[in-house]
């Protein structure tokens, strides 16, 4: 596993507070059916970019 630069830290950070500020503002609506899609949708996002982040090769 390569070492991550501040930079890189900072943006999965960021990634996961959104994805997590997006699923607790989904709880807050009342269409259940639409509240899990937003909320599937934003964790999915949220580990592919970070996935992306991990496996991008330094330059």
């Amino acid at each position: 596993m390569r070492s991550f630069s501040p930079t890189e830290l900072i943006a999965l950070v960021i990634v996961w507070l959104g994805a997590s500020g997006v699923v607790l503002a989904a709880y807050q609506v009342t269409d259940k059916i639409n509240m899990t899609i937003v909320a599937v949708g934003a964790l999915v996002a949220a580990y592919l970019l970070s996935k992306w982040l991990i496996t991008k090769e330094s330059d």
